[in-house]
């Protein structure tokens, strides 16, 4: 099965050349940008300047845009907060009182939009999460849990991590890029995208990184330690009658 990337990436190279040719005799023409060939794009782009000697100042293409998601949640359940102490996860939310501004914003931008499920906070396509790295286990242990509590017999979402078929959304807050992270299943049916929510990682403790000096592990620690005792389920705040997009499914 390809990837939402590979799937799309080699009509748009096309797309990106006729578009470029045309512009040797219109330099006015405008075009809107796709992020998931973004790589790719501006490799044909830089290509063909120095093949035709267009002023790369002038270029504007217009590119084929994002395919149309249909967003839902996986196995119609919202799944529940989970701590693996073993793996220095945990995506419980404190007592209610105690929950931030920022993290109730989230929550309810979530609820209210699906492109939260299919997008980032700058808009651009969600990311696919790569199956490599030195936390490559790390993520695939937490994945497990989601398939025992989902009753995965065969492991359909281990599986799906490895073939890179996860997803992720970073939410955004006050500043712009929050670290909430939407993670999802992306699958292809006929010709439809879909993409199934699976869980929310309040505290980017799913693909940890670096953070204000701090190397990923450390930074990992010290937010684990943070939130551990948290007592909240996600489901104390989210529910499937407050997402409003469910009810265009």
């Amino acid at each position: 099965m390809a990837s939402i990337k590979d799937l799309l990436s080699a009509n748009k190279v096309k797309s990106v050349k006729k578009a470029i040719q045309e512009k040797s005799t219109s330099t006015t023409k405008e075009v809107l940008f796709s992020s998931t060939s973004e790589n790719i794009l501006e490799k044909e782009k830089s290509s063909f300047s120095k093949s035709t000697h267009i002023d790369s100042s002038a270029k504007k293409v217009s590119y084929q845009e994002e395919p149309e998601f249909h967003c839902d949640l996986y196995k119609d359940r919202i799944a529940p907060s989970i701590n693996f102490q073993r793996e220095l996860f945990t995506n419980f939310l404190p007592e209610r009182f105690l929950i931030d501004s920022g993290t109730k914003s989230q929550i309810n931008q979530i609820a209210e939009n699906s492109d939260c499920i299919s997008k980032n906070y700058d808009r651009k396509a969600a990311q696919k999460i790569r199956y490599s790295g030195k936390y490559k286990e790390h993520m695939k242990s937490i994945v497990k849990m989601y398939d025992s509590i989902f009753e995965n017999e065969h492991n359909e979402l281990s599986t799906a991590l490895e073939d890179e078929f996860l997803v992720k959304a970073t939410i955004e807050d006050d500043s712009g890029k929050g670290k909430t992270r939407v993670i999802s299943f992306w699958e292809k049916k006929d010709d439809e995208h879909l993409l199934h929510m699976l869980f929310i990682d309040f505290y980017h403790l799913f693909l940890p990184s670096n953070h204000a000096g701090y190397d990923s592990d450390k930074q990992r620690r010290a937010t684990y330690k943070m939130y551990a005792n948290n007592p909240t389920c996600i489901s104390k705040w989210l529910t499937t009658e407050k997402i409003k997009w469910l009810e265009n499914n």
